[in-house]
């Protein structure tokens, strides 16, 4: 009987442990994914503000 709580103790304590690390390595996944996207975004503004800055100028430059 002892013997069983043990295994049974010690195999829930490898299971919380694998899961720990499962969880952890999930988190780290969509950290990566996350800063990838902001990096995206972030170019893509950047990309979409020199665009208007050029159309600005070129609206500009018809007016004169």
């Amino acid at each position: 009987m002892g013997f069983t709580l043990i295994a049974l103790a010690m195999a829930l304590l490898v299971g919380v442990l694998i899961g720990c690390t499962l969880s952890e390595r999930l988190l780290e996944a969509r950290t990566r994914r996350q800063a990838a996207t902001q990096c995206s975004l972030n170019r893509q503004r950047q990309e979409l503000a020199r665009q208007w800055r050029a159309l600005e100028s070129a609206r500009q430059e018809m007016t004169r």
